[in-house]
């Protein structure tokens, strides 16, 4: 039995469109799980390498992805809308930090979960800002040139 081209075309089009839907679901451009997943709220003053769509991660799996960024306060924070795993415990004390796959990776936000004698967090909530603010590995480059550059003023003087 021989097969018409017409025919081997479109077997091949609707496979190329399954395949295609299948690898969007996937990597997640589009989610029917939303269900499983609780959407949490937090603030940082900067985002720079953060994008929608980025990693959550709590104690190095991932739990949920970066749902939306939005400039708030004048523009001088940015509202960062996470959705977590609903399976996730969030305490009252627990934040976020946003951190980089080493030195060119990725960045994804990190929940620190908080401590377990603090109420539980509840979905759509704010998570606490941290102790500290996060440092980017821009500014650590831009201190490490300021500091090479003063050792290399200092060699000079020493040499004359």
């Amino acid at each position: 039995m021989q097969v018409k081209i017409e025919t081997a075309i479109g077997f091949f089009m609707i496979l190329a469109v399954a395949v295609f839907l299948f690898i969007s679901f996937r990597i997640g451009i589009w989610r029917l799980d939303t269900v499983k997943y609780a959407r949490y709220i937090t603030y940082f003053s900067d985002v720079s390498g953060l994008n929608e769509k980025s990693d959550v991660v709590i104690a190095g799996v991932k739990a949920g992805w970066v749902d939306s960024l939005s400039l708030v306060n004048r523009n001088r924070q940015v509202r960062v809308d996470i959705m977590i795993d609903r399976s996730s415990v969030i305490y009252a004390n627990g934040y976020a930090l946003i951190r980089q796959n080493g030195l060119l990776g990725s960045k994804y936000v990190e929940i620190v979960p908080g401590d377990p004698s603090y109420p539980l967090l509840p979905a759509g909530s704010t998570l606490m800002q941290p102790n500290r603010p996060t440092v980017a590995i821009d500014e650590l480059l831009v201190t490490f040139k300021e500091i090479a550059d003063n050792v290399n003023k200092i060699s000079a003087s020493i040499k004359n």
